[in-house]
């Protein structure tokens, strides 16, 4: 077949001839059948020629890479001796014995966990073997001699089987303490890495939550592009921020940092009396001159700004992580600190929802980091969020 394929690689129209045979003498049904599909028609299409050209070229590149040893002057190529004949004639020609096998396998391990490898390997002996069957053809004498026998020699299997168990179970258990090894590895490089953008922010006055503290990083800063990395990268790894990079040239930092906080500042007065409004927790500025007063009406604007929920049975401090529109927006919320009333703990699990600024009733306060890690925060207003908080939801009930 190889042979004639390298034929028609080189003049495909062969095909078409009545003395030309493809698979040889024993397959002319085969041979028949492609007679009668190609007819005339086809060997007048010059794109049907040219594929069947391309065709049998790489069928045959491929025959003479994978089956050279099978060809007439290959290792494999001429018949095996009668001796080697007669040691493979008991051999299955499927391996559907192989599949059954794992077959019950994967069931046995399901129904039966904490059975030995010796059990498991008797059951299939058993049941695959037909050692049973076999072992039925037997008179009584023989066959109590037989499993007398069997008893005998299993113990040597037996310990054998357990030291490969040993062995396996051995590898596992390492292979377990690796993967728990590289996790904790892990886990202790990233929180090293937070460690650190914490404290290089730290030494530039915090993080930026406006253009106003952008300005007076740039201002104030004596390494521009340091400062500014470290705001970005803070904004990358600890607020979750993917969209920013922190390559480029001074120029291009600075246009993403500002471009971050675009549109938070749109009028320098506006956001005073919001500040003013939200710093006087002593209940000064009467209910109704707070309601009414259409400038303290909250709009989410500034991404990274903390901000006090309202919830029916309690509040939940957490901050601004992506800003949809002024009215809605994703927060990432922190939990209580045991023992500091005052001070909170970002989870060990992103706690975030989409929050509707309607519910958000204090915003601007003070949050500062006590831990190095930065997921610890103090929160000094927390008596007078309280005392806020109590005042809407006596209102509202």
């Amino acid at each position: 077949m190889v042979n004639q394929l390298d034929t028609l690689s080189v003049d495909p129209t062969r095909l078409f001839s009545c003395d030309f045979s493809l698979f040889g003498k024993k397959f002319d049904m085969i041979d028949e059948f492609f007679k009668n599909f190609l007819t005339a028609s086809f060997h007048e299409d010059d794109i049907f020629m040219a594929a069947l050209k391309s065709l049998c070229l790489e069928t045959v590149i491929v025959a003479r890479k994978q089956l050279s040893d099978f060809l007439p002057d290959g290792c494999f190529g001429k018949d095996l001796p009668e001796d080697q004949k007669k040691i493979i004639d008991h051999c299955p020609l499927t391996n559907i014995l192989g599949e059954n096998a794992f077959g019950d396998l994967d069931f046995d391990i399901g129904k039966r966990r904490h059975f030995s490898l010796h059990h498991r390997s008797t059951v299939q002996m058993l049941k695959q073997n037909s050692t049973i069957s076999w072992l039925n053809t037997k008179n009584a004498d023989d066959a109590t001699e037989i499993m007398l026998k069997a008893k005998e020699k299993a113990q040597v299997y037996r310990q054998r089987h357990k030291k490969q168990e040993k062995i396996v179970m051995l590898k596992v258990r390492e292979k377990m303490f690796e993967n728990e090894r590289t996790k904790k590895e892990k886990e202790f490089n990233e929180a090293k890495r937070k460690t650190d953008i914490v404290v290089e922010i730290s030494k530039n006055g915090g993080p930026c939550v406006n253009l106003r503290d952008v300005d007076k990083l740039l201002a104030t800063s004596s390494n521009v592009v340091s400062a500014v990395k470290s705001q970005i990268r803070y904004l990358k790894v600890i607020l979750g921020a993917k969209h920013l990079t922190i390559n480029g040239t001074k120029e291009e930092l600075i246009f993403r940092l500002r471009a971050h906080f675009q549109g938070t500042d749109k009028n320098e007065e506006q956001l005073s009396k919001r500040q003013r409004l939200n710093e006087e927790f002593d209940g000064s500025v009467s209910d109704d001159s707070f309601e009414n007063d259409d400038d303290s009406i909250f709009q989410f604007e500034n991404q990274g700004e903390f901000v006090a929920v309202f919830y029916d049975n309690h509040f939940y401090l957490g901050q601004v992580i992506s800003v949809k529109s002024n009215d809605k927006a994703l927060v990432k919320f922190m939990e209580k600190f045991k023992g500091r009333k005052d001070y909170f703990k970002w989870p060990l699990i992103d706690n975030v929802a989409e929050i509707d600024a309607c519910y958000v009733f204090r915003w601007a306060f003070d949050v500062s980091p006590v831990s190095n890690d930065g997921r610890v925060w103090s929160v000094p207003s927390i008596k007078h969020l309280q005392m806020n908080y109590d005042k809407i939801k006596a209102k509202c009930m």
